[in-house]
């Protein structure tokens, strides 16, 4: 039974308080669909300073900064990983425009839409250009397909995200 306790916290029956939905790594399930906050650090991975619980919206996402493109063999390199660049439908520049994927250079930040899938990859469908600043915020939005409680790290569209005591959890539609 759920009742305040002395202290006017709400919690069981046992007094103890009740810890908040989606407060935890221990919350994490495989198939949420997330989105995650943080940054690509090479050989690390990417470290997550927020995990968003969310309704799932469709397509997987990936925001950050191209490493490198090479558009005679097609492919897109996004945290050290190469993405082919084959079954676009759009690249939009800043101003919502369709580009050339010509326009596209290291560096700059982009967010990506594709479908995620083991074992075939990153699906890309659309790029969008993004602004790029001094320092970027990376995102990572999509399904949990595997995680690991002991090492505090999950996978998202095939990248590890590894959560600290820092992470920050937030249930969904809080924001």
């Amino acid at each position: 039974m759920i009742q305040n306790n002395s202290n006017g916290v709400r919690a069981n029956s046992s007094q103890e308080p009740l810890r908040p939905p989606f407060s935890d790594f221990a919350d994490l399930r495989i198939g949420q669909y997330v989105k995650i906050i943080g940054k690509y650090k090479q050989a690390a991975g990417f470290l997550a300073v927020e995990i968003m619980l969310e309704p799932q919206l469709g397509d997987a996402e990936i925001m950050c900064a191209i490493g490198k493109v090479d558009l005679e063999r097609r492919h897109m390199a996004v945290f050290d990983r190469e993405i082919p660049l084959l079954h676009i439908h759009e690249v939009k520049d800043l101003d919502h425009r369709l580009v050339d994927m010509a326009e596209l250079k290291s560096g700059q930040m982009v967010k990506l839409k594709g479908a995620y899938a083991e074992p075939q990859g990153f699906h890309l469908k659309k790029i969008r250009m993004k602004e790029t600043m001094e320092f970027n915020i990376e995102e990572l939005r999509g399904v949990i397909d595997k995680i690991d409680p002991v090492g505090r790290q999950l996978w998202v569209n095939g990248f590890s995200v590894a959560a600290t005591d820092k992470t920050i959890f937030v249930p969904e539609h809080a924001s």
